[in-house]
Parts: C-alpha cells; sequence; structure tokens
C-alpha cells in the first residue's frame, strides 16, 4: 500500500520457505524426416528436412551445436546451427535454419552430404534436376535432431540480407543485383562481368542483372546454377535479353573437388574460347560457384593477392548487412572472415595454401591443365579475356584516375604483368633495370621500382603497381605537368582536380620502352627499399602513439602544443583509431588535414564518432608536388587557418610522412630549429614505420637526404641546409605563397607558446623587451626581419608615419 517502507509486500497465503531447484536446462529435442523432393537435395545435394525453421529457431539459437541422425544411415555430433554455410570452413557440416523458411537444411559446406550418404545420384543428362534419389532408397527418412550444450560464433551468420530492393538505398540497380566489370590484373575494360542470375526469381535480382547485361552488351553467358530445363522454365525467360545471347547451361553442384564440378567448370571455360565476348559468369546469387571461378579466372590473368580478395568480399558488400531496413557497412573482422572464405575455397581447388606472394598466374595454369585444358587452350582464354599483347603502349587520354592522377602519375595502357612478363608475353624488365622511355619529343632513363620512395625525391621513376598498370612518376612530384603532356588544376571553390592536354599534344600518346642498363639501379634500390606492415602486432616494441607516427614536436623555439602523426580517419592503413586516440589523449582542438578533402573526410567509415570530428578541422586535399601552385595557395590556407585560431595543434596527411613531413618541417624551421633537429624528427617516421635507426644503419643518412633534406633545399632555394638561416628562410617561404608578416607572426606567437618571441637581438629583461612585442602583436611593425627587430637603430620618418598610422 502507499506509503509502506517497501514497494512490493509477499502476497496474502504465501508460506515460507519456498524451495528453489537449480539445474541444467532440459535439451531441446526435433523429430521429423526428410523431405523426398526437397529443392536443395535434389539442386544441390544436401538434405532437406521437414521443420520450419522460425519453430527451430525458437527452441534451439544460431550457434548451439546438435547431433543429427538419419535413422538408418549416420549420427553425426557437434553440427554448428547456422543462417550461412560460410558460418563454417570450406568440407565441414552445418545445420543451415534461416528465418522464414518452412524447413531446415543438413549441409557440407562446398559439399554433399546427401551423395555422401547415398541418398541421391546424379539425374540422367536432360533430367528437370541435378539429382535424383538413388535407386533402393525408400522413405520417410526419420530425421532427430538434439540440441548439445555449447555454442559456437556465427560471425557471417549475424549478417542479414533481404530481397527487397528499398532496403538498398546506396546501391545501383547493378550493384544490387551484384552485377560488376572485372577489370583486374590484364582483364580488358568492358570484357569479363560477373553477376547473380539474370533468369532466375529466387532472390529478386534477375530483372536488374539482366538489364545491366543488356546495357553492358554481353554476348555469352556461363551458367554455373541451372540445368537448360530448370533455366528456360523459369517465368519470363523467353521475354528476357539473356535468352538471345550465347549461353552454356551448367548445372554444376556447390561442392568444387567433385569430377562433376571440374568437368563442367571445364566445359564452361572452352565456350568462352568459342565463343565472342563481353562474357559474364553466374550462378545464382553470384557469390559462390560464380566467386570461385572469377577468382581462377582472375589469377589467371594477373591479377594481385588483394584484387582477388576484394573483388569476392564486393559481393558481400552488395548484400549484406540489412539492419532495420537499411543496409549498413561491414566491419574489418567481418570482411576478414569473408576474405578467409575465398582463400578456404582457392585452396580446396587449387590444392595449396593461397598466400600473398603465391604466384597465382601459374596456379591457376597448373590448376586448368588439371582441368584437361591444354597450353594452347589457357593461352587462348587468357586472350579472350585480356587481349593479345602487341608490345604497343599509350597514354590513352586525360581522364583523372585513368591515365592521370591528381598527382601528376601518369599511367599507361601496359600492364605489369607484360612489363614484366617473358618474351612471349611481355618485355621482361626487372626491378632495379634502368629503362629508356620515349613520349613526344621526350627520352628519360628511368630506374624501375614499385614505390615512390624507390627514388630521391623530385626524381622520375617506372614504377610496377601489381596487379595494375604500368606508371610514370616523379617522387613527390608531378610528372605529368613536368614532362609536358598535361596541365592538372585544382578548383579553388570545390577542391576538384581537372585535367587537360597541353598544348599541341594529342592523345593517344604513343611510349616505348627499351633497357638501358639490367640491374643498373639495383644497389640504389636497396637503400631506398623500406618494408612494413599494418598490423598492430609486428610493433611489438612501439606504443600505440608510436605505431599511429604520432608524436610532439619538440624542436627549438616550439611551443609544447604542436603534433603531427598519420590520419586518425583514414582506416587505409590501418593506424586510425591509434591516432584518434593519441590527438584526444593530447587534447588536440585544432587539426590541418593535408590528404583530404571535406567530403572524402566525413565520408570514412565511423567519421562521426570520432574524437577528430569534434574538432576544428582545416581539409586542405592537397597533392604531392611541393612546387605546384594549388600546392601552396591551399598550404597557405592551412597555414592561416593555424594563425586564425589558437588551441592544440595537430598535422597530418594519410601517413604523416611525405606531406605531414614537410609541413612540419617548415613549421620547425620558421620557429628556429636547426637542420640537424629537422631531419631528426623527420627520421623518426621512418623508425616508427620501418625500424631505421640514426646509428648503424646506412639507410638514415641516404633516406634523410633524398627526402627532406632535398625537398627543403629546392623549397627554399639554398644549396645547404647547415650554413642556412633556416627561420629567415620559412618566412620567406611562406611569404611566397601568400601569407602576409603579420599572418607569419601570429602563426608563430600561436606555435610558440611561452616562446612567442622571434627576435634574436630581443632580449628579456631588455628595458623595451615588453614594449617590442606590444608593437608586434598589435600589428603596428614586424621587425627588420624574421629573426631580428633591430632595436638600436634609427627609425626612418616614413617608419614612424606608419607606426602613428596604424
Amino acid at each position: 500500500p502507499e506509503g509502506s517502507e517497501t514497494k512490493y509486500q509477499v502476497c496474502a497465503g504465501v508460506e515460507f520457505p519456498i524451495k528453489a531447484t537449480i539445474g541444467p536446462k532440459e535439451l531441446a529435442t526435433f523429430e521429423s524426416t526428410v523431405i523426398p523432393d526437397g529443392a536443395d537435395m535434389l539442386k544441390y545435394g544436401h538434405i532437406d528436412i521437414d521443420i520450419p525453421a522460425d519453430e527451430f529457431l525458437a527452441k534451439i539459437a544460431l550457434g548451439t551445436q546438435v547431433t543429427v541422425t538419419l535413422d538408418g544411415y549416420a549420427t553425426f555430433k557437434h553440427i554448428p546451427v547456422c543462417a550461412s554455410y560460410d558460418d563454417v570452413a570450406s568440407g565441414e557440416m552445418l545445420v543451415r535454419a534461416v528465418e522464414g523458411k518452412t524447413y531446415l537444411i543438413l549441409a557440407i559446406n562446398y559439399g554433399q552430404v546427401a551423395v555422401q550418404q547415398g541418398i541421391v545420384e546424379l539425374a540422367p543428362e536432360g533430367s528437370a534436376t541435378k539429382y535424383q534419389v538413388a535407386a533402393g532408397v525408400e522413405f520417410p527418412i526419420k530425421v532427430t535432431i538434439t540440441e548439445e550444450e555449447g555454442k559456437v560464433e556465427n560471425l557471417l551468420g549475424d549478417l542479414k540480407r533481404t530481397d527487397n530492393r528499398a532496403d538498398y538505398p546506396d546501391l545501383t540497380d547493378a550493384q544490387f543485383a551484384n552485377f560488376r566489370n572485372v577489370q583486374i590484373g590484364d582483364i580488358l575494360p568492358n570484357t569479363f562481368y560477373r553477376a547473380s542470375s539474370p533468369i532466375n526469381p529466387e532472390i529478386g535480382r534477375n530483372k536488374y542483372a539482366d538489364a545491366a547485361a543488356a546495357e553492358a552488351g554481353v554476348k555469352t553467358f556461363i551458367n554455373l546454377a541451372d540445368t537448360e530445363a530448370e533455366a528456360t522454365g523459369y517465368p519470363d525467360y523467353a521475354e528476357s535479353y539473356y535468352s538471345a545471347q550465347n549461353h552454356i547451361f551448367l548445372g554444376l553442384p556447390v561442392a568444387f573437388t567433385t569430377d562433376t564440378f571440374k568437368q563442367g567448370l571445364a566445359q564452361g571455360l572452352r565456350y568462352i574460347i568459342a565463343n565472342e565476348g563481353p562474357y559474364l559468369v553466374h550462378c545464382t546469387e553470384g557469390k559462390d560457384r560464380a566467386g570461385l571461378t572469377a577468382a581462377i579466372l582472375e589469377c589467371l590473368c594477373g591479377a594481385s593477392y588483394e584484387e582477388v580478395l576484394n573483388d569476392y568480399v564486393e559481393t558481400y558488400r552488395n548484400y549484406y548487412s540489412v539492419e532495420d531496413g537499411a543496409q549498413r557497412a561491414l566491419t574489418e573482422k567481418e570482411i576478414k572472415a569473408i576474405e578467409g572464405v575465398i582463400l578456404a575455397n582457392l585452396k580446396l581447388a587449387f590444392g595449396v595454401e593461397v598466400k600473398e606472394d603465391t604466384d597465382l598466374e601459374a596456379t591457376a595454369k597448373t590448376y586448368l591443365a588439371g582441368l584437361g585444358l591444354t597450353e594452347d587452350e589457357i593461352a587462348e582464354l587468357r586472350a579472350k579475356l585480356c587481349g593479345a599483347w602487341d608490345q604497343k603502349v599509350t597514354i590513352v587520354g586525360t581522364e583523372l584516375n585513368v591515365s592521370f592522377s591528381k598527382y601528376g602519375n601518369t599511367y599507361t595502357d601496359c600492364t605489369s604483368a607484360h612489363f614484366t612478363g617473358t618474351a612471349d608475353n611481355g618485355f621482361g624488365f626487372k626491378e632495379g633495370d634502368i629503362v629508356t622511355v620515349k613520349f613526344l619529343d621526350q627520352s628519360l632513363d628511368l630506374p624501375v621500382g614499385t614505390s615512390y620512395s624507390d627514388v630521391d625525391s623530385g626524381t622520375p621513376l617506372i614504377k610496377v603497381n601489381a596487379g595494375g598498370y604500368i606508371e610514370l612518376a616523379i617522387n613527390m612530384g608531378n610528372f605529368g605537368s613536368t614532362y609536358g603532356l598535361v596541365d592538372i588544376k585544382k578548383d579553388a571553390e570545390t577542391g576538384a582536380y581537372t585535367v587537360t592536354a597541353k598544348e599541341g599534344v594529342e592523345f593517344p600518346v604513343e611510349v616505348t620502352f627499351e633497357l638501358k642498363e639490367a640491374q643498373g639501379y639495383a644497389t640504389e634500390l636497396a637503400v631506398h627499399r623500406l618494408t612494413r606492415t599494418n598490423n598492430r602486432e609486428d610493433y611489438a616494441d612501439l606504443t600505440d602513439a608510436q605505431f599511429a607516427n604520432f608524436r610532439r614536436i619538440t624542436t627549438t623555439g616550439m611551443g609544447d602544443h604542436l603534433y603531427r602523426g598519420s590520419s586518425p580517419i583514414n582506416p587505409e592503413i590501418g593506424r586510425n583509431a591509434y591516432a584518434d586516440a593519441a590527438i584526444k589523449d593530447a587534447g588536440v582542438t585544432v587539426i590541418m588535414n593535408l590528404a583530404d578533402s571535406e567530403d572524402t573526410a566525413k565520408a570514412y567509415e565511423g567519421f562521426d564518432q570520432t574524437y577528430y570530428s569534434g574538432q576544428k578541422v582545416v581539409y586542405l586535399n592537397l597533392g604531392v608536388d611541393f612546387t605546384a601552385d594549388d600546392f601552396k595557395a591551399s598550404l597557405a590556407d592551412g597555414l592561416r587557418f593555424f594563425a586564425e585560431n589558437e588551441g592544440v595543434y595537430y598535422v597530418h596527411c594519410t601517413e604523416g610522412k611525405d606531406r605531414a613531413g614537410f609541413v612540419s618541417a617548415l613549421l620547425e624551421c620558421l620557429m628556429g630549429a636547426t637542420a640537424d633537429e629537422v631531419v631528426a624528427d623527420y627520421m623518426v617516421t621512418y623508425y616508427n614505420y620501418y625500424g631505421v635507426q640514426p646509428e648503424g644503419d646506412a639507410r638514415y643518412a641516404a633516406i634523410a637526404s633524398s627526402n627532406i633534406v632535398k625537398t627543403l633545399q629546392t623549397a627554399f632555394g639554398v644549396e645547404d641546409l647547415a650554413t642556412a638561416n633556416l627561420a629567415a628562410e620559412a618566412a620567406d617561404y611562406c611569404k611566397d605563397i601568400g601569407l602576409t608578416a603579420t599572418e607569419i607572426y601570429k602563426l608563430r606567437q600561436n606555435l610558440g607558446g611561452d616562446n612567442k618571441n622571434p627576435f634574436t637581438d630581443v632580449k628579456e629583461g631588455d628595458f623595451y623587451y615588453d614594449a617590442v612585442l606590444w608593437a608586434v602583436g598589435n600589428e603596428i611593425t614586424n621587425g627588420t626581419s624574421a629573426t631580428t627587430f633591430s632595436p638600436a637603430d634609427t627609425c626612418t620618418r616614413g617608419q614612424i608615419v606608419t607606426f602613428l598610422w596604424r
């Protein structure tokens, strides 16, 4: 009753003690039968069980392990209940329970439990189904499923998808249909496509896939899923674009090691050889059978390890994960699990583990030979997808991110596989060679490398991009503009880049390569060559802040509130979360983002949840050519931002190495640092990423002299940093890029903190000390140079009038 000391009281008539028993829960058991004409059994070789999934999941949760007994056949223990086949490794068993389905599926991931148990067998060619009930099998077959103690994690089972177009508002119709042009490795543009079924309405995507295939002009379809009877029996088949093209119906099982799969796949690949493209490979979802087939062909065509994984993951991005009626992005953990699926399937097919250093092309050729394809057939298959190698190389046009990057890096249409390939399929060049490159009226002898840092700052090279195209570039420079090909401009308002041909230059521009000196750059390459990973565990001796390349700048004249490091928002190199935690711990409030536009930055996954997102940020989207006008103009905006906003400062690009390295060095020089201090701070980055030590490491001096020393010499126009007045040179540089003397002074004041006095001839204790700083602080005067005020000099009449006016 109201007013009582307690909220509740014992009910009338209740007597104590009340005995309670706590014991093990009662384990659920289901009994049913195998469905004799189950669609999954007759199509894939699984076993369909007559138990509604929702009824089953009400008592037995996903991740629970069960014992399954097929009466008269076998008992299987410790079988996990899953929503997705990929929740278990290839070759392992599961009970698949999908919400809304009227039955359960006992299956082997990429296997055939009904075939193994002798319940079904292959149906004769021309039958309506892939399998038929084996002779002598009698129904009903009783099934008992009993819950076991314990659960397993179902990572991919947590991913949900729907067949509703409205649940995927951010996808195009083609993406919703899992349709895409596979253009990786040496595969020609608009030649090889993969997708979900353009004819099977089961997952609600067929019309979108058929429309996408029609728009792409696909001529030849490889149907991995259906028999001809199944395919032609789908509603509206006859009206589809698909039905009027070349097509082969293979009806392959989802069991990659079976002879049926191998023989059928060989038949499908020969169909590609015999017909003209563009080609489209599909199964029902375009995920498992099409996923493996596409991966095998990508390997054959020179795709890199990363490209193969990324293409497979793209399917999951197109399907998963829908929550509350909208699709969310996949997490890094989920992506790793998905990558594990295709790696397991490739291992199942190839018979060897696929790693980053695996020769994928050779491995794929061995696999195809095992299917029975001859060397000529394999070569012809590759030629159908990649084109014949005629050794003619061009820079195709001026399209941004196709022929030129915003940095001026210039891409040819020569694939890296052709550039390094054998004499019958390429030039045969190697890393460390010096190659003569000719185009327009230019003839350049360039080293061959795989990274911009393989050469000194400002030096050109031929860059081999694994699985991509040959690139002509300048480390910290703009190749396209420097060598008279194009003009690259950045729009001051939008930040967008445009590329236009130089006057008199017509595209395509032909490029020739000729060996100048085999391994002529090998020694220098070894000095420049550095390796790193993005795995935290590989840097056990570093703190989290060091792993993020985060540190406070402590050079002479600098206050205690300027930091530098890698990006706290871009997940590309796996350090963003560590960098974000570090800037939060340091209390950073004002940030100069040298790498991203505002739109790019805010599009990174999880941006809104970062500490970073709540601070003052200027987004500069700089290139890497420090001599370019647009670089200087944007950098001036960044320096003004620091001058206008007091706080704790942070400078970053993506890695905190090149652009952030230069800007940090500029600010250090401006505040009075010595050349040795600037170099020492710059080289901490190379310790954090590559383990380069200042003592006893021959790479240290080579990296410093070819990067920051050379860059500052070029920026300041000096020959020797050690003898130059770096503070004055930095101030002059800031003036040259557009800062006023007052803005430079305010920048120094903000960065200096307790070190606000930039003048070497004005000492604390001098009678005029406070007056000088007051006059400068109120923008009445700025001194006679960046570091001198000349307090003993006589004022001119012009200066006096100016002071009074101000």
